[in-house]
């Protein structure tokens, strides 16, 4: 009978909580129930970011360039990718496995874990957060401007209700790729450093429980997974993530030349930073497109004389966007950007960073971008769920 029965299909709130905190604490009962080292809650505080900003917290993609094929043992024309250093690992990690199946160390006849079987890998953070910002920006034409269509007579009114919008939205729902990659909309498998070898239902603790934590050869697996670099994610532990840091990968980062977590991020990691307003100026533009399409035209009603006459206003397509739109978006952005950091900044101080940033642009687009960055970055700390967020409670418990 298994011990561990939640999911996520348990209407009662308080069960569901129950059975995760029993999975929590019991699943791996060594060192107070973190488990051993190679096993890692990737949904504690920042640990949710992990391969999806670096070091320094810059929300960050993988470079495609960098993005291969993982062949194996059973796929030698595999269509599943990763991080080039993270398919050197798992070809090692494999062909160990492998020798270990045929020596009868571990067994040969079990669904999962005696032949090691990629299904799902890296997931293209652009194709996503593209999928993702059109979901929301349909919601906004869709949904919140039908009622105020008389309001938004150009591309400016268009822009003009988006930040009330986006207060509703909160910062639950970002719509800048930097907000993106570093909210919970998206994953672990758009950084390239994550293989899934169970394709198993993240939210069902019975099927992880019968499928690895009770198999005969799990206890062989993580050790295994940990002498080639790999943690072993504990909510899920049929998903193994290279670390970065551990002395396991540092064969494979070293076969290319990888040495150190800086020159990792540096060399196979872009910035989202530098997306942000292009993404946000096409999305702006894609969809007033769109809503001209759906709304072409406006009936204003004119007193002339005694009489009321309907003048017809014909609404424009946009195909670029001039000077003055470019400061309307950009003060937006950091509006945005202010919401999906949870709102750090009164209004005051948001209108002297645009004004700042204003002036930066004139000498460096990079520059004004990296100026805008680092005022929300000096709050970052203080945001609740950080490890200093913790770490402070910690300390606050102990001083009484």
């Amino acid at each position: 009978m298994p011990k561990f029965r939640g999911k996520n299909s348990i209407t009662s709130a308080q069960h569901l909580l129950y059975q995760r905190h029993l999975y929590d604490i019991e699943a791996f009962p060594e060192n107070g129930g973190l488990g051993p080292p190679q096993i890692v809650d990737f949904n504690f505080a920042e640990r949710n970011l992990y391969g999806k900003v670096d070091r320094q917290h810059n929300p960050v993609y993988a470079k495609t360039a960098f993005i291969v094929p993982v062949f194996s043992a059973n796929n030698k024309n595999s269509t599943i990718l990763a991080m080039d250093f993270v398919a050197d690992q798992f070809n090692k990690f494999e062909a160990h496995y492998l020798r270990a199946c045929r020596m009868g160390v571990i067994p040969v006849d079990d669904a999962l874990l005696s032949t090691i079987e990629i299904k799902k890998a890296y997931e293209s953070p652009r194709d996503l957060y593209r999928m993702y910002a059109d979901e929301i920006m349909t919601t906004y034409y869709l949904n919140f401007l039908p009622p105020r269509t008389r309001q938004i007579k150009n591309f400016q009114d268009f822009l003009g209700n988006f930040l009330e919008f986006m207060e509703k939205m909160k910062a639950i729902f970002p719509i800048t790729f930097s907000g993106y990659q570093r909210s919970s909309q998206s994953s672990i498998f758009t950084s390239g450093l994550a293989l899934d070898i169970g394709g198993l239902d993240f939210g069902d603790d019975e099927v992880k429980e019968e499928s690895f934590l009770t198999n005969p050869a799990f206890d062989f697996y993580i050790n295994l997974a940990k002498q080639y670099g790999f943690s072993v994610n504990k909510h899920n532990p049929s998903v193994l993530v290279s670390d970065l840091a551990g002395p396991g990968a540092k064969a494979s980062l070293g076969a290319f030349g990888l040495y150190g977590l800086t020159s990792i991020f540096t060399s196979r990691y872009s910035k989202t930073l530098y997306d942000d307003l292009p993404d946000l100026t096409k999305l702006f533009m894609d969809y007033y497109n769109s809503f001209v399409t759906s709304y072409p035209l406006e009936t204003i009603p004119q007193a002339c004389g005694t009489r009321t006459i309907t003048k017809v206003l014909r609404r424009q397509y946009v195909n670029d966007t001039d000077y003055k739109t470019n400061n309307i978006i950009l003060h937006l952005y950091i509006n945005i950007r202010n919401i999906e950091e949870r709102k750090p900044f009164n209004q005051i101080e948001l209108n002297y960073f645009y004004n700042n940033a204003l002036s930066l642009r004139k000498k460096s687009e990079r520059m004004m971008l990296e100026y805008i960055d680092d005022q929300f970055k000096s709050k970052y700390n203080e945001k609740i769920g950080s490890l200093s967020y913790y770490k402070k409670k910690v300390e606050k418990k102990l001083d009484k």
